[in-house]
């Protein structure tokens, strides 16, 4: 009788979860940890949602796979962003700007 409460957030959560910061908890208001705090995690939702009704299907996943070798320290943030400059084209520029605005607020620069 006990609905999951966190779960992921569908479309970016399996591999895109790790510049999503994981989600957790949520209410708990006065915690430390987590980085650029609630908003950022609302644009990284927002972000993701918007990457996956704009690119291909294979793109996104494509993106999710760059994104999964920078969190598993296989590349260096300059190189995700390349490659993710590449996959997302000059068509979807604002999208690699969000992008590049998510890695800069949690940290990554």
């Amino acid at each position: 009788s006990h609905r999951g409460s966190g779960g992921g957030g569908g479309t970016g959560g399996g591999t895109g979860g790790g510049t999503g910061g994981g989600g957790g908890g949520g209410s708990t208001a006065g915690s430390p940890g987590g980085l650029g705090g609630p908003e950022t995690q609302e644009a990284g939702k927002d972000f993701f949602r918007s990457a996956r009704l704009r690119l291909t299907y294979e793109q996104f996943n494509q993106f999710l796979a760059n994104i999964k070798r920078l969190n598993d320290h296989a590349q260096s943030r300059d190189e995700t962003l390349q490659h993710a400059q590449e996959i997302f084209g000059a068509d979807n520029h604002d999208l690699f700007v969000a992008f590049k605005s998510l890695l800069t607020k949690h940290g990554l620069t």
